[in-house]
């Protein structure tokens, strides 16, 4: 039986803000990987576990370490796991996670146009930034 894992775990295991559950949440992750349990999270959670990290000045090199460490996380299943990567492909090339994410959506249904104020989508090569 899979066990979600919502983003407060993760945050939770990454960081020292109540050493109880630092050691709660180790000890479950330990659990997954000796095969005991199977834990499984969504693309959903890991975005807004980037969000955090981000809040916690967290370089784009030092997210992109933690999002591949979960993802290989043994005992862990990711939903949509390659759609992350290409995520993380396209952060490299945009300041912007979220903004990374719209345009892996957007370049996944062969849409090259993007609307928008934002002038960071300029920085994506591949795409065409209008404003109405």
């Amino acid at each position: 039986m899979k066990r979600f894992v919502d983003t407060n775990i993760f945050v939770y295991s990454l960081f020292p803000i109540d050493l109880p559950k630092l050691h709660r949440c180790k000890k479950l992750f330990s659990q997954a990987q000796a095969g005991e349990i199977d834990l499984w999270t969504t693309e959903w959670v890991i975005s807004e576990l980037v969000w955090v990290l981000v809040r916690y000045k967290l370089t784009i090199p030092e997210c992109k370490q933690v999002v591949m460490s979960i993802l290989t996380t043994e005992g862990l299943e990711v939903k949509n796991r390659e759609w992350i990567l290409e995520v993380l492909e396209m952060r490299d090339k945009i300041d912007d996670f979220i903004d990374a994410v719209h345009l892996v959506n957007a370049k996944r249904e062969s849409v090259i146009e993007i609307y928008s104020f934002d002038k960071g989508f300029d920085q994506a090569s591949g795409f065409v930034r209008r404003e109405p």
